[in-house]
């Protein structure tokens, strides 16, 4: 870092022009003086170069190297769309889903239709207990709400899988945005409660009364949830973030949620303690159950399910979701085309058998037979390091030549 520095600085010093070919020295912005703003003087070149596209809220060498993966990506999607693939293959897969994706027609004909088996059971909800039951529901099938559940590795026993409880069910990014009073955030939140809210129930089939109705719920609710969550700081802190329960523990934490049901209904099986990210945070759950109406938290959890679902919906309920997830709150002048992100969604789902089709088309024996000999060479180099180091300790107590014994038995490397 410091050659860099120096020879960047020399370079503006005496106004010369550097190779053509290096990177670093056509990426400087000679204007600026490094002493005064050092960032500006090395990256300031490729900044001016590269504008951040209107479809992005910032952009950097990653997100060329990502346009260039999706390119080759699309090449990989558009075959597959073309091919006669075998039934159960990848290629077929990868084709269909990337058909589905690119279907506006089909997408649009269809409009809310695909999420009416969740809407129905939030609409058949009688009392707390149905709430409960279509929270369930909504959690099994993909949609985040007030329950924060997940199962991942103990970290007091990385040998244990657990259910672990965190807090969740906000809409907007995180707490500080129903309570900071600066410009943006009050800005930002006028816009949800009066505009986005409102406007996605109403786009799920809702008149418009009911609509509006249903959105001051929907917040009153979030920003009870929000007033009992921990600031992003907060949640830095492994310890007290750790909080081991039992069943009747937790149960008696929030009283009126029965979790032995509720993880039946979770179709978690045999769990007998938890761990619970955020107490506070589960026990105004509990108050929260009891203190809003059936009705308010319908419409809370119909804005869970739609918002959840509204980028791979109709048009209307994703230009809407846009215009508030990518213009209101990260500057997007407009989006990525449908192509880009279906592609993007493809990988997250789909990412192992779009790798195999990748590797296939872009990465040949050639380079997977250097690339093997690379890391075995890798773990040569480490199995030498460790036997050295074995022997020089074995020196330092004082053993002879003829008491040390190689053993690479032990070393962990195979």
């Amino acid at each position: 870092m410091a050659a860099v520095a120096i020879i960047g600085l020399c370079a503006y010093q005496t106004k010369i022009s550097g190779p053509v070919n290096d990177p670093v020295f056509q990426n400087l912005d000679p204007t600026v003086k490094p002493g005064d703003d050092f960032f500006s003087y090395a990256n300031g070149g490729w900044i001016k170069r590269n504008p951040i596209p209107a479809a992005y809220s910032s952009w950097g060498i990653g997100n060329v190297v990502q346009e260039e993966i999706r390119e080759r990506l699309k090449k990989i999607n558009d075959d597959a769309l073309n091919a006669n693939a075998p039934a159960g293959s990848a290629t077929q897969k990868i084709g269909d889903f990337y058909y589905t994706g690119l279907d506006s027609a089909g997408i649009e004909k269809a409009g809310i239709g695909p999420l009416q088996e969740q809407l129905n059971a939030i609409e058949q909800a009688k009392d707390v207990q149905g709430i409960l039951d279509a929270a369930a529901l909504l959690t099994t099938t993909g949609t985040r709400n007030f329950i924060g559940s997940r199962v991942g590795q103990d970290d007091k026993n990385s040998s244990k899988m657990m259910v672990q409880l965190g807090q969740t069910g906000l809409g907007l990014p995180n707490r500080d945005y129903y309570f900071k009073t600066d410009a943006r955030t009050t800005r930002i939140r006028n816009d949800y409660t009066t505009k986005h809210l409102p406007a996605m129930l109403a786009l799920s089939g809702w008149d418009q009364a009911r609509a509006e109705a249903g959105a001051k719920g929907v917040y009153s609710i979030e920003k009870f949830l929000a007033d009992s969550s921990r600031k992003l700081e907060n949640l830095r802190d492994p310890y007290r973030n750790y909080n081991k329960l039992t069943v009747a523990q937790l149960n008696s934490l929030t009283p009126g949620i029965d979790w032995n049901d509720l993880f039946r209904k979770l179709e978690y099986t045999s769990v007998d303690s938890v761990i619970v990210g955020q107490p506070e945070y589960y026990r105004a759950v509990s108050t929260a159950l009891k203190t809003f109406s059936v009705d308010d938290w319908k419409a809370y959890l119909r804005w869970k399910l739609v918002s959840s679902y509204a980028p791979y919906l109709n048009d209307a309920l994703e230009q809407e979701s846009f215009r508030f997830g990518g213009k209101v709150l990260r500057g997007q002048k407009e989006q990525l085309p449908r192509w880009k992100r279906v592609l993007d969604v493809e990988n997250g789902l789909m990412g192992e058998l779009l790798g195999q089709l990748f590797v296939r088309e872009y990465f040949p024996e050639k380079s997977k037979e250097r690339y093997v000999a690379m890391v075995e060479a890798i773990r040569q180099s480490y199995r030498e390091h460790i036997q050295k180091i074995g022997l020089d300790e074995r020196r330092n107590q004082g053993q002879g030549p003829g008491q040390i014994k190689r053993d690479t038995s032990e070393s962990g490397i195979s």
